[in-house]
């Protein structure tokens, strides 16, 4: 879902459940596991198995692709370019 650009075939906001969206959104904000898993009162193994979930469903192959389109689509939420 991934392309060589970067772009995501397919809106995360179509494929990822809302709690993935929640931590989807976190990490495109800069965000840590750590930090993600106390503002949403998980464990960080269960963020890290949600990000698990993301990155299967965005073809995602690395956590640095991971975080790079995470950062993006929140930029493009903004209406910013990156």
């Amino acid at each position: 879902m991934v392309g060589s650009s970067g772009n995501v075939a397919g809106e995360p906001d179509s494929l990822l459940t809302d709690r993935e969206l929640e931590v989807f959104r976190l990490f495109g904000e800069g965000w840590s596991t750590d930090e993600v898993a106390g503002r949403l009162h998980l464990s960080p193994k269960m963020v890290d198995v949600h990000r698990g979930h993301i990155k299967k469903k965005l073809d995602c192959k690395t956590t640095p692709e991971f975080t790079r389109v995470a950062i993006r689509w929140i930029a493009s939420q903004n209406g910013s370019k990156i």
